[in-house]
Parts: structure tokens; C-alpha cells; sequence
């Protein structure tokens, strides 16, 4: 199944337009709520607005990235971020504590690090293979 991209969207609702056509109340009417059926594609929970399946909350490897900046959030003294990754379910109150009082890095902590620096290398990998699939097909 193909995801629908945010240019298929904006195709889909100017072909919607120009169909209905006209400026008059009852055409306007009608174009918004047909508009309004149009399902805005998902995005990437890490902000990064990549689109994502339906069942998706991330882009392959952001979770970590998300993970990681809250994590480094976290250390630099924001609690927003530690109540986040308590909502997310990635730390409990009592890993945040220990964390918090040790005030250096773990062993673990230096292991994740090292995990979210792998995982973007591999996404970034990732992306330009993507990147080269497509100009090999725009060669084809």
C-alpha cells in the first residue's frame, strides 16, 4: 500500500476545486465540506513531519531520536521533558531519580547515547540510499 504524501493531498483537493468550480455560497459550501473529508496524511511524533502510516507514530529510527533529546532535556534540568518520557512510557520516576542523582552518565546512559548516535548514522544511511534508488529510477 503506497502512503499518501502530502502532494497527493494538495492534488486531490485542487481537482475537487477545480471540479466544483464557481465563487457562489451553495458551490463554497459544498467544496468545504468535501474538503473536509480529505484526511490530512500522519506525521512523525518526533516533529520532524515526516509522513507515516497509518498505524505509525514514527519514521523508521526517530523514536530514538525523540528519546534521546529528551533524554539530554532531562539531564540539562528540564522537567517537562522527563514528565514526557514518563508519559511515553521510555522511563519511570524512579529512573529518572537515580539518573538525576548520580549526575554523571551511566554505563547505560553511555550505551543508549551511543545507540541513538548508531541509529541516526544508519537513518542517514538510510535516506541517501533512498535518495539514490530515486535518481536510479529517474534514469530508468
Amino acid at each position: 500500500m503506497a502512503r499518501r504524501t502530502r502532494t497527493d493531498v494538495d492534488e486531490q483537493r485542487d481537482q475537487i476545486i477545480e471540479e466544483l468550480g464557481g465563487e457562489d455560497a451553495e458551490t463554497t459550501a459544498e467544496r468545504e465540506a468535501i474538503l473536509g473529508e480529505l484526511e490530512e496524511p500522519k506525521r512523525c511524533e518526533c516533529g520532524c513531519g515526516t509522513v507515516v502510516g497509518k498505524r505509525s507514530r514514527f519514521a523508521v529510527g526517530h523514536d530514538m531520536k525523540l528519546k534521546a533529546r529528551l533524554l539530554t532535556r532531562y539531564d540539562e534540568g528540564d522537567a517537562e521533558a522527563g514528565a514526557e518520557l514518563i508519559r511515553r512510557g521510555w522511563r519511570t520516576e524512579a529512573d529518572l531519580t537515580a539518573r538525576s542523582a548520580n549526575g554523571t552518565a551511566t554505563e547505560e546512559q553511555k550505551r543508549e547515547r551511543q545507540r541513538a548516535r548508531v541509529q541516526a548514522k544508519l537513518d542517514r544511511a538510510r535516506e541517501q540510499v533512498t535518495a539514490l534508488d530515486q535518481q536510479l529510477a529517474a534514469l530508468a
